[in-house]
This record gives C-alpha cells, structure tokens and sequence, in this order.
C-alpha cells in the first residue's frame, strides 16, 4: 500500500511539474474605447510576420480570415453602435475580413462568437458588413488593431499589419444617451444644481448650443446660485454680446468662488474677466 502511494503521489508530481505555462506564438492582446458614453472593447490574438510575406500568402486574397489567430476577435460595446447605416446592437461579436489584392475588403461582423479559424464561419450570421480600402503604410511586424478619429459620437478601428492597413468607421447615438441619462437624473432630483449645471456644460462645450445650455443655467440657478453656474451664465452672455450682463455675472460668480475657498476657480474666473476687457 505504500509504495502504490508513493508510485501515484510522484505521478501527480510528474503532472504538475510538466503542466507549464509558455508563450503563445501569437499572443492576446485587448484595445479599449470610450467613445461618447459608449465602451468598445477588442479582444485579439496578434501573429507576427516574422520574415514571411502576410497578405496573398499567410493571408490569402479573396478568402475569409479570422481577422488575427487563434480564436476569432471579439469585439464588445456597451451600447448600440451604427456600422455602414446598420444598427449594430450592444453586444459581443466576432469580427472576420475578406482581403482583395487590388479591390475592396469586406469586414463582417458576425453573431457567432465561439468559432476558431473560419471553417463554421456562416455569413448568415454576420450582422453587418462593410466594404473598406486598404492603404499601404509602414512595415508593422506585429498584427495590430486599434482606434482613431476619435469624437464624442464617432471613431475608426483601425487595423495596421505589414504594409497595410484598413479603417472600419462606426458612429455611436451620444446625444440620445445624454439626454436619457439627463432626464434619469433629473428625475430622481438629487443634487439638481449639479445635475443642471453638467447639462448645462454638455450643450455649451460638447454640442455647442448656447440656448439649451442657458436653459439649464437658469434653472440651475433656481435650485442653488454657485460659482459655476453662474460663470457658466456669464460665459453664454459674452458670446451672445451681452458685454454688460456677463460682466454682473462674472462679478458675482468671483465672489462666490472666493466664498467657497475655490481660489483656483476664482483665479480662472478673474483671467476670464481680464481677458475681456
């Protein structure tokens, strides 16, 4: 009985010792996005080209790829995104391309998120495709995915590999999302001159609409006068000309920020006001 111990415990000795962990040839790698109030993420594996020519032999043209190695890329938004004027629901899914030698690629996302390679890959399952023009750039060893263009309701994925690259463009609703989440604030009335006053700063320096914005200013106001509201009010009322009233404004907001120990704020308000004279 002791020696089957010993025989089985330096077996699972010989298990444990041989189950290392090594480095994948193509390791994962995650690129991460806030764009507007929406989260997108990409979960990918990255091949090198390690001396070998990539596009039109590791990559075929015209024949489906996984868009990396390994299991199939993913990616992941928090909210629903509009992809070649299709609605792409919030959600996970896969992401393959068809690369063209002088034409368009095609880049498909599809609803199929467990697939490696592209043998069960089923284009009734894409949800969305678009045709995309490769650019040649420079050399870039590993596969790499990543964002540009980055506004508060619209971005690129851009994928950059040898000496190509391809744009996917998408946009995402922001101003919906704000205005839903404005109303759920206000609704639930807690803290309402802040609530008023980031609504306020949104339409002003996000949408540049100076009228929605003073809206909010004056009931803001309404709640509780404070230094930023009331700066906020004074900045409206000297785009709009009105010299005097921005100068009263400004004047009273200095002096509540004063009040409040908020010496930097009164510092900013007070190189404002010289700046306009």
């Amino acid at each position: 009985m002791k020696k089957l111990l010993f025989l089985l415990s330096a077996g699972m000795f010989a298990i444990n010792a041989t189950a290392q962990d090594l480095p994948m040839p193509s390791p994962m790698g995650r690129v991460h996005q806030t764009v507007g109030l929406t989260e997108v993420k990409i979960d990918y594996s990255r091949p090198s080209a390690k001396g070998r020519k990539v596009f039109g032999e590791l990559v075929p043209f015209d024949q489906v790829w996984r868009f990396g190695a390994n299991s199939c890329t993913k990616i992941s938004t928090s909210t629903d995104l509009m992809i070649n004027g299709k609605v792409v629901e919030m959600g996970t899914y896969s992401i393959f391309a068809t690369p063209s030698e002088k034409g368009m690629w095609t880049i498909a996302l599809n609803s199929d998120i467990d697939q490696s390679g592209t043998s069960s890959y089923d284009t009734q399952k894409d949800v969305v495709s678009i045709q995309v023009k490769p650019i040649t750039a420079t050399f870039t060893e590993t596969f790499t995915l990543e964002f540009a263009n980055i506004t508060h309701h619209s971005a690129s994925i851009v994928m950059r590999w040898e000496n190509l690259s391809v744009e996917i463009p998408f946009s995402v609703n922001t101003k919906e999302i704000a205005e839903r989440n404005i109303a759920t604030a206000i609704e639930k009335g807690e803290d309402l001159e802040k609530v008023y006053a980031k609504a306020a700063g949104y339409y002003y320096r996000s949408l540049n609409d100076s009228n929605t914005a003073m809206e909010y200013v004056e009931k803001g106001l309404v709640v509780k006068e404070t230094h930023g509201l009331l700066f906020l009010k004074a900045q409206i009322l000297h785009d709009k000309g009105d010299k005097k009233g921005a100068k009263d404004a400004a004047e009273k907001a200095y002096k509540l920020a004063l009040d409040a120990d908020a010496k930097g704020y009164a510092d900013y308000i007070k190189s404002t006001m010289d700046s306009w004279k």
